[in-house]
């Protein structure tokens, strides 16, 4: 310290005008930090995404026991320990809040800009009672990537340890939608085929047949993800459209009890914090 002439004192408050600040940045973040007074708990699913965009009718259901501040967060997986094995889609986050059983929204959230796609989140003051998350997904396919099957294909052949490595990483990731059914085989390789085989056979299922039909939907409108008629036919039959995505909920609140339970599942396999 002695060497850089580094000095510890106040080195006063600085400010600029709110016009300046306007000229300067484009993007402001803001970092909360979460002390033992807060509770967390998540729960993952997978969802099939349909080429025209519109509210999901998969959802989670979220029940607060006490009054106070909640931090709703909502993220797909971090697919920078899988990378090659992500495949052609990204995808957009966005969800709305509101009380079951009405049509109105306690808050809505959406990405700022589009360089952070990972989550988004919102911060809203919730009364006892119980409330559903909505994700809306908007699906781009970027062409000039590899399919996924490809990929392993291709893998398998010049670096198959590497691809062992990887898949396990792309298996564990996915298994928390319930999209990957993991064979266990002598031949590692071969395994992991499997287990990717099976992940695009699910993926396979939620495709609609070339020779179908798609109804006109309002993109404010809810979709059935999980419905075969909610899939494009836009793509030919040698470049279907399967988009699926894994997301999850976090919900963070300052008062215990708060629980997270999907549309559709019993109440009993909800997650509680």
């Amino acid at each position: 310290m002695k060497k850089l002439r580094h000095k510890f004192r106040d080195d006063g408050t600085f400010w600029m005008s709110f016009h300046d600040m306007l000229e300067n940045f484009r993007w402001i973040y803001r970092t909360r930090l979460f002390d033992k007074r807060w509770t967390a708990t998540q729960r993952w699913m997978s969802v099939g995404v349909p080429w025209l965009g519109g509210y999901l009718k998969k959802r989670f259901i979220v029940e607060v026991q006490q009054e106070g501040m909640v931090v709703l967060v909502l993220s797909q997986l971090d697919d920078r320990y899988f990378q090659d094995l992500k495949g052609q889609y990204e995808f957009i986050l966005h969800f709305t809040v509101r009380s079951l059983g009405s049509n109105t929204p306690i808050c809505q959230a959406h990405p700022v800009h589009q360089l952070h796609r990972r989550s988004v989140n919102c911060e809203v003051m919730l009364a006892p009672g119980t409330y559903e998350v909505i994700p809306e997904i908007i699906a781009e396919r970027d062409e000039q990537s590899m399919p996924v099957e490809k990929v392993v294909r291709m893998a398998a052949r010049t670096n198959p340890e590497k691809l062992r490595q990887v898949g396990k990483q792309y298996d564990l990731a996915h298994a928390k939608g319930g999209a990957v059914k993991v064979k266990k085989t002598p031949n590692g390789a071969e395994s992991l085929m499997d287990g990717m085989s099976a992940f695009s056979e699910a993926k396979a299922r939620s495709v609609l047949d070339a020779s179908g039909a798609r109804p006109e939907t309002d993109t404010e409108s809810e979709t059935d993800s999980d419905s075969e008629l909610e899939f494009s036919t836009r793509s030919s039959k040698d470049r279907p459209w399967n988009a699926v995505c894994i997301i999850g909920l976090r919900v963070l609140a300052q008062n215990a009890g708060t629980s997270i339970a999907i549309s559709g599942e019993p109440m009993t396999n909800r997650k509680q914090a």
